[in-house]
C-alpha cells in the first residue's frame, strides 16, 4: 500500500484488500486486522507505518506463521496461531523506540530545523530565469530556434536532428526530444495555470535541455573553452583578481561495495591579493562579461596551486564531514537491526524448544515445525552478519576527483567614478551597521532574524527573519539590506538580488538604511519588483539602480504591512 503512487494526487485515496475469511489464510489475516486495529489508539495512530518493527519485536512471523498453519491445519493449531497473534503488544514497540531513542526523536522533532531545510530547499532551487537565459543563450549557439509567443511563453517550431541524435548520451538516458514545442516555459508557476495546462515545463533533466546543453559542452570542448580563462568587470572591484571554477566529488560505498559519489559540489577559489579564499559558487551571476577584454593565460602552476588549497581547505572536510554523517547512520542502522534480530532470535528459540519438548514426548506432528524453527534460526543468523557487514562499508569514504572547470579574470570597471558603479560599490562599515539596524528592527517587532548574507550562497538576500502565526504556521521574510552612508540617495542591487525580489515577490523585502553609522533612517519596501517604479537596468556593470525617490515614496510602516 505504502508505494503506490500518490504524488500530485490531490483527492482522496481508497484502497481496498480483499481476502476470503473462511480460509485458514484468512481467518489469521482478519484476526491481525482486528489486533492492529484494536492497538490503534496505543500506536498514536500509527498502524501499517510500524507494523514490521511491531510484528518483529513480538517474534511474530506472519508468513512463517500463515504456511506452519497451512501445513498441520488442525483446530488446535489454528487456535495456537490466533492466540500469537492475540499476544501482540505494542508496550514491545514502545520499549524498544525508548531504548533506541526513536520515540525520544518523535515526540521532540526539531521543526525549526525542518522549516529551515524547507526554507534552505526553496531558497536554493536554481532561479528559473538563469535557467531560461542560459537555454536561450545555447541554443541561440546551437541553431535551436526559440521564439516569444504573444503570452509570453515560448514556441520551438523544429528542434534540429543534431539534437535528437543517438551520438547524444543525453538521448540514450533522457528519452529523445520531441521534433517541436508550441508552448515551453521555465516557471512551475505558469505551468500551474490552467490555460498553460498544454506548455512543457522545461528545466534541466528535460530531454530537450539535456541534449542542448551536451550539444554546446562538446562544441566548447572541441574549441578547447573548458578549463580556460574569461574576462569579467566586477563593479565592486578597485583591483584585479581572478576566480577559479572547481567541481569536486566525495566517494563513498553502498552496502554492497559499489562505489557511489556521497557528494558534489561547485565550488568558486577567489585569488587575490590576500591569497586564496573561497567564493560563492554562482559568483558569475554578480559580474559583467568583457568580451572585448583578453583573459590573462593560467599556468600549469597557478592551477596546480589552487586545486592542492581546495583539496585541503574544502574537500578534506567535507569527506571528514561525510564519513561521521554515514558512520552514525550506520551505527542507528546496525543498532536497529540488532535489536530487531536478537528479538527475533529469542522468539525462534523459544518456538524451537517447544516443538523440540513435543517431539521429545511423542508427538511427531511437530517435527516438521521444529526442524523448520532450526533452519529460520540458521538463515537468521547468515541474515544478520551479512547486514551487519554491508552497513560497515557505508564508514567507508574518501577524498574523490577535483575537475577545474574554468577561471574568470576579473578587473574593475574601466571608469571607477561612474555614478552607476558607485551605487554596486558599498562600504563595507556601512553595509554592516545597516544590517545591524535591520536586525534589531526585526527583533523588536516580533520576528526572529537569522543573518545569511555570509554564506555566499547566491540566494539573493542578506536576512531570514520568520514568525509563528497564531494558526501556526511560519511567517517568512527574505530581507535584502542596503546601506548608505548618506542621508539621501539611489541604490544598486545586483542581478541575483534582482530576481530574487521577482521569485519571492510580496515575501521579498528592500530594507534601505540610510545615514547608517550617524542616525540611521530605516525605509523598508515590500515586494520592490512590484512595487518600485523607474528601477533602471545598469550597462555598464550588471545591476540594477533603485532610485533614492522611489524607495522614499513606496516605503511602509509595520501597520501598513500588516494591512
Amino acid at each position: 500500500m505504502g508505494r503506490v503512487h500518490r504524488i500530485g494526487q490531490s483527492a482522496d485515496c481508497w484502497i481496498f484488500n480483499f481476502c476470503a475469511s473462511n480460509t485458514v489464510e484468512g481467518e489469521l489475516l482478519e484476526r491481525l486486522h482486528h489486533r492492529l486495529e484494536a492497538m490503534r489508539q496505543d500506536l498514536n495512530g500509527r498502524v501499517y507505518d510500524v507494523i514490521g518493527e511491531l510484528l518483529t519485536l513480538n517474534g511474530v512471523d506472519f508468513e512463517r506463521l500463515v504456511k506452519e498453519t497451512l501445513a498441520n491445519p488442525t483446530r488446535a493449531n489454528r487456535d495456537a496461531a490466533v492466540a500469537e497473534i492475540n499476544r501482540l503488544d505494542s508496550e514491545k514497540l514502545a520499549e524498544y523506540e525508548k531504548a533506541t531513542g526513536i520515540a525520544l526523536a518523535k515526540k521532540y522533532v526539531d521543526i525549526d530545523w525542518v522549516r529551515g531545510q524547507n526554507f534552505l530547499s526553496d531558497e536554493r532551487r536554481l532561479m528559473p530565469e538563469y535557467v531560461e537565459a542560459f537555454f536561450l543563450r545555447a541554443a541561440s549557439r546551437q541553431s535551436l530556434r526559440v521564439e516569444r509567443r504573444a503570452d509570453q511563453l515560448l514556441r520551438i517550431e523544429h528542434v534540429p536532428v543534431a539534437l535528437r541524435s543517438d551520438d547524444l548520451t543525453a538521448v540514450r538516458y533522457r528519452g529523445r526530444p520531441a521534433s517541436e514545442y508550441r508552448k515551453v516555459t521555465f516557471r512551475k508557476d505558469e505551468r500551474d495555470r490552467v490555460e498553460h495546462e498544454d506548455a512543457t515545463l522545461c528545466s534541466p533533466g528535460h530531454p530537450l535541455f539535456a541534449a542542448l546543453a551536451e550539444s554546446l559542452e562538446r562544441d566548447l570542448a572541441a574549441e578547447g573553452v573548458p578549463q580556460g580563462a574569461a574576462a569579467f568587470v566586477d563593479p565592486g572591484a578597485l583591483v584585479s583578481y581572478f576566480v577559479h571554477l572547481f567541481a569536486y566529488e566525495v566517494v563513498g560505498e553502498d552496502v554492497h561495495g559499489a562505489p557511489e559519489v556521497a557528494f558534489a559540489e561547485v565550488v568558486a577559489v577567489i585569488e587575490d591579493e590576500d591569497g586564496l579564499h573561497r567564493g560563492p559558487a554562482d559568483v558569475l551571476h554578480t559580474l559583467t562579461p568583457a568580451p572585448s577584454r583578453a583573459a590573462p593565460p593560467l599556468s600549469p602552476d597557478q592551477i596546480k596551486t589552487t586545486t592542492d588549497w581546495l583539496r585541503v581547505a574544502v574537500q578534506l572536510g567535507r569527506t571528514t564531514a561525510e564519513r561521521a554523517n554515514r558512520l552514525e547512520h550506520a551505527k542507528l542502522r546496525s543498532s536497529y537491526l540488532s535489536e530487531a534480530m536478537d528479538a527475533q532470535k529469542r522468539r525462534l528459540q523459544d518456538r524451537w524448544m517447544a516443538h523440540d519438548a513435543k517431539v521429545a514426548g511423542g508427538d511427531d506432528s511437530y517435527r516438521l515445525l521444529r526442524d523448520n524453527a532450526e533452519r529460520q534460526l540458521k538463515e537468521l543468523a547468515h541474515r544478520r552478519a551479512a547486514k551487519l557487514e554491508s552497513l560497515s562499508r557505508l564508514g567507508v569514504v574518501r577524498s574523490g576527483k577535483v575537475t577545474h572547470l574554468g577561471s574568470a579574470s576579473v578587473v574593475p570597471p574601466a571608469v571607477l567614478e561612474d555614478p552607476d558603479v558607485d551605487v554596486m560599490r558599498p562600504s563595507k562599515e556601512v553595509e554592516e551597521a545597516a544590517v545591524a539596524v535591520a536586525m534589531a528592527y526585526e527583533e523588536e517587532h516580533g520576528w526572529h532574524p537569522e543573518y545569511v548574507g555570509h554564506l555566499q550562497d547566491g540566494s539573493g538576500f542578506d536576512i531570514r527573519s520568520t514568525r509563528t502565526l497564531p494558526d501556526g504556521a511560519t511567517q517568512v521574510r527574505r530581507i535584502e539590506v542596503k546601506g548608505r552612508g548618506a542621508a539621501s540617495g539611489d541604490v544598486g542591487l545586483y542581478r541575483t538580488e534582482w530576481y530574487a525580489a521577482q521569485r519571492w515577490a510580496a515575501g521579498f523585502w528592500l530594507y534601505v538604511v540610510y545615514s547608517a553609522t550617524t542616525d540611521p533612517v530605516l525605509m523598508r519596501v515590500q515586494d520592490p519588483y512590484h512595487t518600485l517604479p523607474n528601477v533602471a537596468e545598469i550597462r555598464q556593470v550588471t545591476g540594477y539602480r533603485v532610485p533614492g525617490a522611489s524607495i522614499r515614496d513606496h516605503a511602509v510602516t509595520e501597520a501598513e504591512a500588516a494591512e
